[in-house]
């Protein structure tokens, strides 16, 4: 059996993976949970009835859809919440947390009430091992150069890539030149615009958004290298919770007035990720 450690209270960033693509079972599951712990839904978007006043608690979650056989809760909560909410998603699947928190950033699965560190057994690609796991989290790291760069490519894509021994990186670079003179075609047309939501769009990617989680360091280092012994998509770690929550605002304010006059910086959010209406919010309070 494993160890058993406990989640930073306050990480800088975190995310709940569930195996799993029972988009439906999985969100009547938090929602029944939060109900027993006395939380009641609230829906602050364009439509909705707001933020109800009164509220001293909150969680704002978003579900993401199924891809490549997982599921994933963005967002913060509680952590006495959490901890209860990753009891209920345990029956829905295996369950697997990582956190960016510093030097104590890691990955777990989350069984038998505990997060266990040495239990990504079930969740490693068959290429890897344990050994390559202990190897990743006590090898020392170079934060003097950039971290490696998410994958830019589709999820099956990517997987093919890596199935056929090419490097994603090299393909996604083949494809981002394929695309440049479409870029640039677009910016002609469009004032500069369509190059400023490209250069917004890489800039997250590689972790330098304003106030994001610092991949950079060693911290961010280490969950990246992990994730690369994982079965988890590709994009694992993006869109966040802030993209998600701010591309769904614009979605459903398009989806009441398609013709709405939008601001540069929803116009980029809805670019962001343009099927932001396939997630589904979770906000709730008591």
């Amino acid at each position: 059996m494993g160890s058993r450690i406990a989640a930073p209270p306050s990480p800088d960033w975190q995310q709940i993976y569930v195996r799993c693509d029972d988009a439906s079972a999985v969100e009547s599951a938090l929602r029944d949970r939060l109900a027993a712990l006395s939380y009641h839904p609230y829906d602050p978007f364009p439509g909705g009835i707001g933020t109800p006043p009164g509220l001293k608690d909150f969680v704002r979650l978003f579900l993401t859809p199924p891809l490549d056989g997982w599921l994933a809760i963005l967002g913060a909560c509680p952590p006495d919440v959490r901890d209860t909410l990753l009891v209920t998603l345990e029956a829905c699947g295996p369950v697997l947390v990582a956190w960016l928190a510093g030097p104590n950033s890691d990955m777990a699965r989350f069984v038998n009430g505990a997060l266990d560190p040495d239990a990504l057994g079930p969740f490693l690609r068959p290429d890897m091992s344990p050994d390559d796991v202990q190897r990743v989290r006590t090898q020392k790291l170079d934060v003097s150069e950039p971290p490696p760069k998410q994958s830019t490519l589709p999820g099956e894509l990517d997987q093919l890539a890596r199935s056929r021994n090419v490097d994603p990186g090299q393909a996604a670079r083949l494809m981002d030149r394929l695309t440049g003179s479409l870029f640039g075609k677009l910016d002609r047309q469009s004032g500069g615009e369509a190059s400023a939501v490209r250069n917004q769009a890489r800039a997250l990617l590689e972790g330098k958004g304003k106030g994001g989680p610092d991949w950079g360091g060693v911290g961010g280092r280490r969950l990246i290298a992990l994730a690369t012994l994982l079965t988890l998509p590709p994009t694992w770690r993006e869109p966040g919770f802030e993209t998600i929550r701010d591309a769904y605002g614009v979605a459903r304010r398009l989806q009441r007035n398609p013709r709405a006059s939008l601001l540069p910086d929803e116009r980029d959010a809805h670019a962001r990720v343009p099927n932001a209406l396939d997630y589904t919010p979770l906000y709730f309070g008591r």
